[in-house]
């Protein structure tokens, strides 16, 4: 367990952190990945296998040239805060894709985007998954977030939604993928943009 996190690539041209599939790391501060940037190009950061519980806040920061990364592994944004803040790039067209992002709680909790920016999970080349779970309603406000891969709904609560943006946004195939049971009225996003060119 970490305090707070800095995942910072600013040395290698591409950066590999590997969480044993097993196992995870839980951070109750500010998690915080940051893709740098070189003058011989973009450098990245991929994190693969395992899970990030971030139980605090999440900063992700990069350049506007910065559009490689992801990984396997699954940031989990919980814990038993009532809001979590998303900070991401205010430079217009900067881009730090995630691996596999997941919003669970299992109480009333709001996950806020800050400046109403945009977070990006996977790139079309790497598509990963956006999970929102647990049984507390979740409201997600400000922002976008945009998906390259699967989009999953297992939440169970009954309220929450937000004004934020759920963009399906990936040049391949997506599926968007519901409880399959359940009651009417549990699961709630926000708004949704289907927004695909073929």
């Amino acid at each position: 367990t970490f305090n707070n996190l800095n995942i910072n690539n600013s040395a290698a041209a591409t950066c590999d952190l590997t969480v044993n599939v097993s196992s995870s790391i839980t951070v109750s501060g500010l998690l915080t990945v940051t893709n740098g940037i070189s003058a011989t190009g973009t450098r990245t950061i991929t994190l693969n296998t395992g899970t990030i519980n971030a139980n605090g806040g999440l900063t992700v920061q990069g350049p506007a040239a910065s559009t490689g990364g992801g990984g396997t592994a699954t940031i989990k944004v919980n814990g038993a805060a009532a809001a979590h803040t998303i900070t991401t790039p205010t430079t217009a067209g900067a881009i730090t894709p995630l691996c596999n992002l997941e919003f669970n709680s299992s109480v009333a909790k709001t996950i806020t985007i800050s400046g109403g920016n945009q977070i990006t999970v996977g790139t079309n080349a790497s598509t990963k998954t956006f999970t929102v779970s647990g049984s507390g309603d979740i409201t997600i406000n400000t922002g976008v977030i945009s998906c390259k891969g699967d989009i999953t709904s297992t939440n169970t609560g009954t309220a929450g939604g937000g004004n934020a943006t759920i963009s399906i946004d990936g040049t391949g195939t997506q599926n968007f993928t519901g409880t399959g049971v359940g009651t009417e009225g549990q699961g709630r996003l926000p708004n949704v943009t289907i927004n695909k060119w073929v």
